[in-house]
């Protein structure tokens, strides 16, 4: 009885509240959540670009041109950025699992639905919404994986796990567009997306909720902790432990207790009482912005001045969204010190990341089409041989940044992607463009992977959902415009122009990893102190 008395002392208790929590989660558990999470992304990857692959079959059967076509691209993207920020505040307040299991359905289900119809408004639409479900699997997927990753490979399991599963899913994409498109046509390619999610979904049902999770929503952390340590000394699985925790907080509830996740140990920014005048300028402002991108992306207009309505109305959205932190109550996480910094730094690597991927890749057959003459069929096997190149950069860029930190990796392939991106669109040949091409779409993957991993870090487990999704989703207002820009870029100026100005993107990609903390090899608690300390410094 003493030994044990001893074992769950205050400073026992104090310690394992605060402990790497990776170190209690067995490897096979952190791999099955990775795997979950991956799949879901690899047919979200299935789902958002088959569009792009058989977009010369689409304009054909719709009845549609290039412009019209990045429309509907960017409409899907506005799905897209609603989805992250939406999946990511659900995923604090519903739970990482459950979270996932609504994103699959919904993305598998309205991909199917899109293939039912010739109709242009019933396909846009789906495609939105196809766009909000989808968005779901990396907004959750990446923080819930982060949680159960250990510190000396977590980029590898988030990033590289993740990302190369869905270059996995681009590839499924290309082989469906090359063998059952011809025979079947392209609603068939999209109607088939709602068996994987299915089988997704049955998997997930098989996994545990991240343990970090459920011990930040229990209300009394020393019990937590204490629970931790009495399943340890029956060696409980790190699912039984989370079971154990979760029983304490359902016991707490049905007393009469309500818990709502709030970051502890931090003091607030005291929120300025901006009134209903500030409040109202907002949502106008809002609704102004959402207008004029509409307007840009829908009306017959000039394409000077359409691109022009279309970058004002994305860039007006994404002000909305910075005045919307500025509103609100104690309890929202803006309000925690250095939480805007951080959710700044996503939206600059996120703008860079976003734009780029769907700038170049909805388009990336169209390009070789139009410049290099090949075949519509030939240019996806060009694709798909980009994305196996890719499958194995996501290995290679999170790797390199579990060993040297994630800044410089970050720094290094943002150099790298902007000296492809230059190389691969200003090519002469077919040859050169199918080297250098192949490595700019595989720096997609390493980029993508580190920075998802980088951000899911950056913040305590009680809103790492919330701000990871909003972090990202900045960056995917400013990525509506991409698709419309690089269609209407090609309209007017042919293939090149638009492709090569796509390599002044990642600049922002610099600016962004130089301006950030170091998270790599760094217990996420370790991470959650230093962001305390910060922000107790911050508020003296």
């Amino acid at each position: 009885m003493e030994s044990t008395t001893a074992a769950t002392g205050p400073s026992a208790l104090r310690e394992t509240a605060t402990k790497d929590l990776s170190e209690e989660i067995p490897f096979k558990d952190a791999l099955m959540v990775a795997l979950a999470a991956g799949l879901g992304y690899g047919f979200d990857a299935y789902a958002v670009n088959i569009y792009g692959l058989v977009l010369p079959s689409i304009t054909a059967s719709l009845s549609i041109g290039s412009r019209t076509a990045g429309v509907i691209g960017s409409i899907f993207l506005i799905g897209y950025t609603v989805g992250t920020i939406g999946f990511g505040v659900a995923a604090d307040r519903y739970g990482r699992r459950d979270t996932l299991g609504v994103s699959i359905l919904l993305y598998g289900a309205t991909t199917s639905l899109g293939g039912l119809s010739t109709n242009v408004v019933w396909f846009t639409a789906m495609r939105f919404l196809t766009g909000v479900g989808g968005a779901g699997e990396l907004a959750v997927g990446a923080p819930y994986t982060c949680e159960m990753f250990k510190s000396k490979y977590r980029a590898l399991g988030t990033g590289g796990i993740m990302f190369s599963l869905y270059s996995l899913g681009y590839i499924l994409a290309g082989l469906a567009a090359l063998y059952i498109v011809p025979r079947w046509g392209w609603q068939w390619a999209f109607g088939i997306a709602i068996v994987p999610a299915l089988a997704v979904f049955v998997f997930r049902r098989f996994i545990q909720e991240s343990v970090r999770y459920v011990i930040d929503k229990a209300e009394d952390k020393f019990e937590a902790a204490k629970a931790i340590l009495d399943t340890e000394h029956q060696h409980m699985s790190a699912k039984e432990r989370a079971d154990a925790v979760a029983r304490i907080e359902r016991g707490r509830r049905d007393g009469g207790k309500h818990h709502h996740a709030a970051l502890p140990e931090v003091a607030m920014e005291a929120p300025t009482q901006r009134g209903p005048l500030f409040d109202g300028a907002t949502v106008v402002l809002g609704l102004v912005a959402l207008t004029v991108l509409l307007i840009g992306l829908l009306a017959k207009l000039a394409t000077g001045l359409a691109a022009a309505m279309v970058v004002a109305g994305a860039l007006g959205l994404l002000c909305t969204l910075a005045l919307w932190s500025m509103r609100g109550t104690q309890a929202r996480f803006w309000h925690i010190p250095g939480v805007r910094k951080r959710i700044g730094i996503g939206w600059i690597l996120y703008s860079a990341n976003a734009m780029g991927y769907w700038g170049i890749t909805v388009f990336l057959t169209t390009f070789m089409v139009e410049k290099f003459d090949v075949s519509p069929q030939q240019a996806i096997k060009y694709a798909i041989m980009f994305y196996v190149v890719q499958f194995f950069f996501a290995y290679l860029g999170t790797g390199l940044s579990d060993k040297v930190g994630r800044r410089p990796a970050g720094i290094l392939g943002a150099l790298i992607m902007i000296s492809c991106t230059i190389l691969a669109a200003t090519a002469s040949s077919l040859g050169v463009f199918l080297v250098f091409g192949a490595v700019q779409i595989a720096m997609l993957g390493w980029l993508w992977g580190v920075s998802d991993t980088y951000l899911s870090e950056m913040f305590p487990t009680s809103i790492r959902g919330s701000c990871f999704g909003v972090g990202v989703g900045g960056g995917r207002i400013m990525s509506i415009a991409a698709p419309f820009l690089t269609g209407a870029g090609i309209a007017a100026y042919g293939p090149t122009t638009p492709f090569l100005a796509s390599a002044g993107l990642w600049v922002l990609t610099l600016i962004g990893y130089a301006i950030g903390p170091e998270t790599a090899r760094k217990p996420l608690e370790q991470i959650e102190a230093e962001f305390i300390a910060e922000a107790a410094t911050r508020r003296t």
